[in-house]
C-alpha cells in the first residue's frame, strides 16, 4: 500500500504552478483551465512532488509515496519522471522538475495553493508557459525546453532540412492521432474511386449466393457518346449491379469492375481474364437510343455454359436498364425486389450523383445534389452522397456531423445496409480525425450487428479495420485475430480488389511484427493483385512498403531498385504518394545520398504538414531528419533536439514502436556525447522501462545496447557484459539481419576479454557478411569486427567498401584514424569513388 502521507495529498487541496492546475482531490491536471490527461501512477508522483515543493525528494521516498514499496527499481521512477518532464516541458530538460544529482528530485516553480472558489472558478489565465507569457499562437511550446541547453534545430549547419515551428505534443498527443502507416489502410483506399454510398472497396455485397456460388463482375455500361449520356456509362453500371444485388445475387463491387475496365479495354480476351482473377462472371450491359426509345441489352458470360441474353426498352433510360436488370435476375433463378418508390427522374440524379463520385468529380457531384429539389435532397442516399463529397475532400468535421445526422435518422431494420454503410464511413472520418476509441465503438458495433452469411464483405471490412486498430494499440495478437478473420470472410467473396487491401494490410501488420518472410509473401501476393487491376496507388503502396522491407534486411540494392519504381503520377491517392514519398527518403539516406535526401525530406513535409490523417508521416519525418542530422555529423546537441521531437511525435503511434526505439536510442546516445551522463542514464533507464512491455525483438536489443553505452561510459563493466548477455539471448536463427547489426554496433568495442567474445565475434561476422558488401552500416561494423579478431590481410578491402558505400557520409573516425590515412584525407567526407 503507498505511504499514508499520501492520503494526506488527497484531502479537497489543489495547487497552481505556472499554467498548470494540480487538483488532488479530483486527481486531475489541467493546463490553462483545460485537462490533460496523465497517467495514473505519473499524476500520483506529480501531485506528491507539488505537495512538497519546498523540499527535495528523495528516490526511495517517491517510490514509497506512489507504489508503495521500496523494492521498485530506480529505472521506473525514472521513466515516470521523464513521462512528467515530457509532459510539462516538452523534452528531457528538467522543467519544473529538477534532478538532485545522487539523491531525487525537487518541484522548483513557485507554487500557490489554491481554495475551492479558485479551483472550480478561477483556472488559470490562457496564454502562459511555464516560461513566461506567450508571444503569439506557437510561443507556448515553439521549441522543446531542453533547447537552451544542448542547442536547437534551428542552429543545424547549411543544408538541413527544416520544418517551421509548430506546437510539439506531449502525452496529450496520443488523444488526437490518427494511426497511419497501417492504419493507413483504413483511408488510403477510402480516398479513390468510391461510389457515394460506399467507403471501402466492396461495401456493396449481396444478400444471397448465386445458383452457382459464383459472383457476378457487373462491367461500365457501353453507351452512346454524347455530353448527356456520359453518366451513364457509370450510373447505369451501378443501377444494375444494385438490382441484381437486391434480386439475391453476389456482385463483385463497381469499384473493381471499374479498375479492371481500366486496366486494358483494348484486348480481346479481357473478359475471360477478368472472370478468371475474380471468379466471377462477367455482365455486359449495352444501351442504344433510337426514335426516343432507350434499349438496354444485358448479357452475363458463363464461360464454357451458354450466355444468358435479356433485352428491354423505355422511353427513359434508368427504367429500361432496371427492367433488363430485373429480367437477367428471373433468368438466373432470382427473383427481383420491388421496384423502389422513387421515381425514374430521382433515380436518376441518385445514378448520376454516384457515378460523379466514381470519378471523383466533387464538383459535378455537388451540382446535381444542390439543384435537386429541395424534398429529394432529403433523400437517405443524397444524403449520404452529400456527407461523401464532404469526406472525398477531406472536410472531416463537416463529413462526420452529416454521417451522424444521417444515422440518426435512419432505421437500422428498413435501411439495414445504408446505415451499416454510413456507419463504416463515420468510424474512418473519426479514424482520420484522431478518434480512435470512437472507431473501435462504431467497428464493435457494426461487428455485433452484421450477419456473416448476408454482410460477408462488410464484416470482412470491419474486422480488418479492427485488426488495424488493434495493431495501432500494440496488441498484436488481437490484430491477428481480426486479421484473420477478415481474410477467412473476404476470400469467400471473390473480390481480386478487397483480396488485395487485405494482404497489403497483412503485409504491413507482419512488417511491423517483424515476421520479414511472411510480409515478403503477403506484400507479393497484394502487388501482383493490384497490378492485375492498374490500381495505381494499391501499387504505389505496396511498393513503399516492399522498400521498407528490404531496408529491414539491410538489403539496399533492392530497395534501390524499388525506388526507382516509386514514380507517382498524381493519380494516386494522397496517403499513397505521401507513403512512397517517405520510402525514397529511406532508401536515399541509407544510399548516402544527403542531397537529395534532404529535398525528399523537404517535399514530404511540404506535403503531410497540417494535413488531417497525415500525423504519422510527420512523425517518421522528423525521425527522418534526426537519421540526416546523424549522417551528416552534426552536434550532439542537435541529434538531442530532433531525437526527442521525434520520439514524442512517434509516441502515439504504436505501429510505429520500432521507429521510437530508434529515436530513444540516438537520444540515448546523443546525451551521452553532450556530456550529461546523468540525463542519459535516466533516459536509458527510461527506455529500458517502456521496451519491456513491447513484445519486439529489435526494440529491446535498441533499448539493451543503449544501456551499454551508458554503462560503458561510467566504466561499469559488469553491466555492460550483462546486458551483451542479454541481448544474446535474443538473438536466433530468426532474427533479421538489422538485429544482429544493432548488436554489432552496439557491443563494439567490447569489454574485458571474456572467454566467449571471439564466437560471438565470429557469429557476428558470419551473419553480417552477406549486407556487408551493400550496406554501409553492415560495412564498417566488418571493419570493427575484424578489428576485434585480430589483425587480418582483409581489413584494407573492408575499409575500401565501406568508402566505397559512404556516399555523402562521413566515414567514422574509429575506423580510418588519422594515422592510416595521412594529413591530406584526415577528416574528409567519404567518397562513394
Amino acid at each position: 500500500m503507498p505511504d499514508p502521507r499520501f492520503d494526506m495529498l488527497v484531502d479537497g487541496r489543489a495547487w497552481r504552478s505556472g499554467p498548470w492546475l494540480v487538483d488532488a482531490a479530483a486527481r486531475a491536471l489541467y493546463r490553462n483551465g483545460e485537462e490533460v490527461p496523465v497517467p495514473p501512477k505519473a499524476l500520483s508522483c506529480l501531485i506528491y512532488l507539488v505537495a512538497h515543493h519546498h523540499r527535495a525528494l528523495g528516490r526511495d521516498e517517491l517510490i514509497n509515496a506512489v507504489w508503495g514499496h521500496a523494492h521498485l527499481s530506480d529505472g521506473v521512477l525514472a521513466q515516470t519522471i521523464f513521462q512528467l518532464r515530457g509532459l510539462l516541458a516538452g523534452g528531457v530538460s528538467d522543467g519544473p522538475i529538477r534532478s538532485i544529482r545522487g539523491f531525487g528530485y525537487r518541484w522548483i516553480t513557485p507554487v500557490e495553493v489554491c481554495s475551492e472558489a479558485e479551483r472550480v472558478l478561477s483556472p488559470p489565465p490562457s496564454g502562459t508557459t511555464a516560461e513566461g507569457p506567450a508571444t503569439g499562437p506557437s510561443a507556448a511550446v515553439a521549441e522543446p525546453a531542453n533547447a537552451r541547453h544542448t542547442g536547437a534545430v534551428a542552429d543545424a549547419p547549411a543544408g538541413v532540412p527544416q520544418a517551421p515551428a509548430r506546437r510539439l505534443a506531449g502525452a496529450t498527443f496520443a488523444l488526437g492521432a490518427a494511426a497511419l502507416f497501417v492504419l493507413m489502410a483504413l483511408a488510403s483506399w477510402l480516398l479513390q474511386d468510391q461510389p457515394a454510398h460506399r467507403v471501402i472497396p466492396g461495401t456493396a455485397a449481396s444478400d444471397a449466393v448465386v445458383t452457382d456460388g459464383r459472383a457476378l463482375l457487373v462491367l461500365p455500361v457501353v453507351a452512346p457518346d454524347g455530353a448527356d449520356t456520359t453518366w451513364m456509362r457509370l450510373g447505369l453500371m451501378d443501377l444494375v449491379a444494385a438490382r441484381l444485388r437486391a434480386a439475391g445475387a453476389t456482385t463483385v463491387p463497381v469499384e473493381t469492375a471499374l479498375l479492371l475496365d481500366r486496366s486494358g479495354s483494348g484486348e480481346g480476351d479481357r473478359y475471360a481474364r477478368w472472370s478468371a482473377a475474380t471468379g466471377a462472371r462477367v455482365v455486359v450491359t449495352r444501351i442504344s437510343h433510337a426514335n426516343g426509345v432507350w434499349v438496354v441489352h444485358v448479357e452475363a458470360l458463363q464461360g464454357d455454359d451458354a450466355d444468358v441474353r435479356v433485352m428491354a426498352e423505355s422511353a427513359d433510360a434508368v427504367a429500361a436498364a432496371r427492367e433488363a436488370a430485373d429480367r437477367l435476375a428471373l433468368a438466373l433463378d432470382h427473383v427481383p425486389a420491388p421496384v423502389p418508390g422513387e421515381s425514374t427522374q430521382v433515380l436518376a440524379l441518385l445514378q448520376q450523383v454516384d457515378a460523379a463520385l466514381l470519378e471523383r468529380d466533387l464538383e459535378r457531384a455537388t451540382r446535381l445534389i444542390a439543384a435537386a429539389a429541395p424534398e429529394v435532397r432529403e433523400h437517405p442516399r443524397l444524403r449520404m452522397a452529400d456527407a461523401m463529397v464532404a469526406f472525398h475532400g477531406m472536410k472531416l468535421d463537416h463529413a462526420r456531423s452529416r454521417f451522424e445526422s444521417l444515422v440518426e435518422t435512419l432505421d437500422p431494420e428498413l435501411d439495414r445496409r445504408l446505415s451499416a454503410q454510413a456507419l463504416t464511413t463515420l468510424a474512418s472520418v473519426n479514424a482520420l480525425l484522431g478518434r480512435p476509441e470512437e472507431t473501435r465503438r462504431l467497428l464493435e458495433g457494426l461487428a455485433t450487428r452484421l450477419d456473416a452469411a448476408v454482410d460477408t464483405d462488410l464484416l470482412g471490412i470491419v474486422q480488418m479495420n479492427l485488426g488495424l486498430l488493434a495493431q495501432e494499440r500494440g496488441d498484436l495478437a488481437e490484430a491477428d485475430l481480426h486479421l484473420a478473420r477478415a481474410r477467412q470472410l473476404l476470400e469467400g467473396v471473390g473480390d481480386l480488389q478487397r483480396q488485395s487491401v487485405l494482404a497489403s494490410n497483412l503485409g504491413v501488420h507482419a512488417l511491423r511484427s517483424e515476421r520479414l518472410a511472411e510480409a515478403g509473401s503477403e506484400l507479393d501476393r497484394a502487388l501482383a493483385g493490384f497490378e492485375a487491376l492498374a490500381d495505381r496507388s494499391g501499387r504505389l503502396h505496396v511498393l513503399a512498403s516492399k522498400l521498407e522491407l528490404e531496408l529491414a534486411r539491410l538489403d539496399v540494392s533492392a530497395a534501390t531498385a524499388s525506388a526507382a519504381r516509386l514514380q507517382p503520377d498524381g493519380s494516386e491517392s494522397l496517403l499513397a504518394r505521401t507513403y512512397a514519398r517517405t520510402a525514397q527518403a529511406m532508401a536515399l539516406l541509407e544510399q548516402g545520398r544527403l542531397r537529395e535526401a534532404a529535398a525528399a525530406i523537404d517535399t514530404l513535409h511540404a506535403a503531410s504538414a497540417g494535413q488531417p490523417g497525415l500525423t504519422a508521416y510527420e512523425a517518421v519525418e522528423a525521425l527522418l531528419r534526426l537519421r540526416w542530422l546523424v549522417a551528416t555529423g552534426a552536434s550532439a546537441g542537435q541529434r538531442a533536439v530532433q531525437a526527442e521531437r521525434a520520439r514524442q511525435l512517434l509516441a502515439p503511434h504504436r505501429n510505429l514502436r520500432a521507429f521510437q526505439a530508434e529515436a530513444w536510442h540516438l537520444l540515448v546516445k546523443a546525451t551521452l556525447e553532450s556530456g550529461d551522463a546523468a540525463v542519459a542514464k535516466d533516459v536509458s533507464g527510461a527506455f529500458l522501462d517502456w521496451a519491456e512491455a513491447v513484445e519486439l525483438r529489435g526494440v529491446r536489443l535498441r533499448a539493451l545496447m543503449a544501456n551499454v553505452a551508458v554503462a560503458r561510459q561510467a566504466g561499469d563493466h559488469d553491466a555492460v557484459a550483462r546486458d551483451i548477455a542479454l541481448a544474446w539471448t535474443l538473438l536466433d536463427d530468426a532474427a533479421s539481419p538489422w538485429h544482429w547489426l544493432v548488436v554489432a554496433e552496439g557491443m563494439l568495442p567490447l569489454p574485458a576479454s571474456r572467454p566467449d567474445h571471439e564466437s560471438q565475434l565470429l557469429r557476428l561476422a558470419q551473419r553480417l557478411a552477406p549486407s556487408a558488401s551493400h550496406h554501409f552500416g553492415a560495412a564498417c561494423a566488418r571493419v570493427r569486427l575484424l578489428d576485434e579478431l585480430g589483425p587480418d590481410s582483409a581489413r584494407p578491402a573492408a575499409v575500401a567498401r565501406a568508402r566505397a558505400l559512404a556516399g555523402e557520409r562521413a566515414l567514422p573516425a574509429d575506423l580510418v584514424p588519422a594515422s592510416r590515412l595521412g594529413p591530406a584525407r584526415s577528416g574528409e567526407m567519404a567518397s562513394a569513388d
